[in-house]
């Protein structure tokens, strides 16, 4: 039903002629979804794992071929055709990579299935989700000490990238005057969003270990293995999300009578939406940080038998604040004059991601190490 919805939600919200780039990511889904439901497949995928990985790694390998080619040779190529083919063989890629990893998580997702229903009922202790999310939120004051040992140089780090971007931007247009600086300038660009999404998810592993262990983390140990599991996981999801960027024109056209800021509105609440439909999803992120990938399944079975639906609650609120400052920021942020109250207006929006990232990492953290207890 998930996949279902998912795919007439990119097919509601895409133009026309992005539909056979929907069907193309639609097949692929449904074709995994298929696949992870049959144990022949499955069984496949696990003992001729090497096959499907360097199948995988050959079709990133070809993405980015197309990226470059696009990049290098602009005139050469459909940039907007390139850069959504660029993603689909992104996405198919990685999930050639995936498919091995989750056919074994799905087997022992049946396994733990029947661990925590064979485990009986939950008494009177169940865990109050609401309550862990209002101490997730307020966790950066009342342990403000160890948040600034534990994710502190981190959050410095992060501070400097609008600067960075500033910078960059500066640069370009005084510079931007051949395709050569326009690649550099692109590298540069994306060398920074990625360097961001790196230090979030450092951040989300940092705090999440705290929160379960009462342990702070050395500000440089940190699990590869830990940092890739979250990495490939968000990669895929973020793929997914994709869809979402046409909510705003298809609300436009629904309703043009509408307020632009109205429209901008109605379109987070619909990312909003989904972002709470991925709470399950998000615990998966916990139990790589932890280093517990396997128990993933587990994971999420003790939490939502312990915590019933209120762990959406909770997530809602520890998503809503960021959602109405990113609601502001989009909004209002270009009638802003000068580039003084740009940076700082910039700066709360940053700000806001990376204090949501860890609220986010320590109220299922908390979750986790609660139910784990009491399931």
């Amino acid at each position: 039903m998930a996949v279902a919805v998912f795919i007439a939600i990119m097919f509601a919200f895409s133009p026309r002629s992005q539909w056979p780039t929907m069907a193309v990511l639609a097949a692929v889904l449904v074709a995994v979804f298929a696949g992870l439901m049959t144990p022949t497949v499955r069984r496949a995928a696990q003992t001729r794992r090497r096959l499907f990985i360097w199948a995988g790694v050959g079709t990133l390998i070809i993405s980015s071929g197309v990226l470059v080619a696009a990049l290098a040779f602009p005139s050469a190529f459909n940039v907007e055709l390139s850069a959504d083919a660029f993603c689909t063989l992104l996405l198919v890629g990685s999930f050639l990579i995936w498919l091995p990893y989750i056919s074994a998580t799905t087997d022992r997702a049946v396994e733990a299935q029947k661990l925590v229903r064979s485990a009986g009922p939950v008494g009177m202790d169940r865990i109050s989700a609401i309550s862990e999310a209002t101490e997730a939120l307020s966790d950066p004051l009342v342990q403000r000490t160890s948040f600034a040992q534990v994710v502190g140089p981190w959050f410095l780090a992060f501070c400097i990238l609008p600067l960075l971007l500033e910078l960059l931007n500066r640069t370009a247009k005084s510079t931007l005057t051949t395709q050569g600086h326009a690649m550099l300038f692109l590298l540069a660009l994306l060398g920074l969003i990625l360097a961001g999404y790196l230090i979030l998810i450092i951040v989300g592993i940092q705090w999440t270990r705290f929160v379960v262990t009462y342990q702070k983390p050395h500000w440089f140990s940190i699990s590869g293995g830990a940092v890739w599991a979250c990495a490939w996981r968000l990669l895929v999801f973020g793929s997914m999300f994709r869809a979402t960027r046409g909510i705003e024109p298809w609300l436009a056209r629904q309703l043009p009578a509408a307020a632009p800021a109205v429209l901008q509105a109605m379109s987070d609440a619909a990312v909003f939406a989904l972002a709470l439909l991925a709470t399950p999803f998000a615990l998966s992120l916990t139990a790589a940080a932890l280093g517990a990938s396997t128990r993933a399944a587990e994971m999420r079975m003790r939490v939502f038998r312990t915590t019933g639906r209120s762990a959406y609650v909770g997530a809602a609120l520890v998503l809503a604040p960021f959602f109405v400052i990113a609601w502001l920021y989009e909004t209002f942020s270009a009638q802003l004059q000068g580039p003084v109250a740009q940076i700082c207006t910039a700066y709360i929006y940053f700000t806001a991601m990376f204090l949501t990232v860890t609220a986010l990492a320590g109220y299922f953290g908390r979750l986790y190490a609660k139910s784990d207890v009491v399931g």
